[in-house]
């Protein structure tokens, strides 16, 4: 898929500023990222940029020469979410659709020309309830991830109706596909806010604020 390098610039320029005027914005360059959709993207630094994609894979790339700077590998599904540890340039989370969380360091080695994870959580959003063993595997789908800090990672999804806490200092099992893991916190939607909208709630969105003390959600 084209990035719109221009668009990324005006994007970078315009934090904390009112949005740049349509007729300000011009294509001046744009490069192939991915083979299928992106669905997130996250700043790494003022020049590197992180983008998720169907194809199952995160790249990470320089904006100004289009240059794919790491490729990170460790999801089975298309890869909905990514952010970064707000103080470091090198520690990213990522979730999928395959209810994975999927933690990695840019100063470890890659494998075969990609990194991987250096932790994992399997089965992130998968309820032990009927409802969710009934419903489609796209509704298993992590819609969000943000630190806190380096030891505690917030993550969402499409239909559990919970926000969950996860230790980072605990060693989740990513091949016990069998057991759903336990998050540190859970906030959940309400019952009875569930039960009137006659199907599964969940959340698109979530950021913290600057101070890491508040949580905004969309659900």
């Amino acid at each position: 898929m084209d990035f719109n390098r221009h668009i990324a610039q005006e994007l970078q320029a315009s934090r904390g500023s009112p949005s740049v005027p349509a007729s300000d914005t011009t294509l001046e360059q744009k490069f192939q990222c991915h083979s299928q959709c992106i669905f997130a993207i996250a700043w790494i630094s003022d020049r590197l940029l992180c983008a998720t994609s169907g194809d199952q894979t995160t790249v990470i790339y320089d904006i100004e020469t289009g240059d794919e700077i790491d490729l990170l590998r460790g999801h089975t599904m298309s890869v909905r979410s990514v952010c970064k540890l707000y103080y470091s340039t090198n520690v990213l989370a990522t979730g999928g659709r395959d209810s994975i969380i999927n933690i990695y360091d840019r100063r470890y080695s890659k494998k075969q020309g990609a990194l991987h994870p250096i932790s994992s959580i399997a089965c992130a959003h998968i309820s032990s309830t009927a409802l969710q063993k009934s419903a489609r595997k796209d509704t298993r789908s992590v819609t969000a991830v943000e630190f806190q800090d380096e030891h505690n990672l917030y993550s969402c999804a499409c239909a559990d109706s919970a926000l969950k806490v996860w230790d980072l200092r605990y060693t989740y099992s990513r091949l016990n596909t069998n057991h759903i893991p336990k998050p540190k916190r859970m906030f959940c939607v309400p019952i009875d806010d569930v039960k009137s909208i006659n199907r599964l709630a969940g959340f698109s969105d979530m950021k913290m604020d600057s101070n890491r003390m508040i949580l905004f959600a969309n659900c």
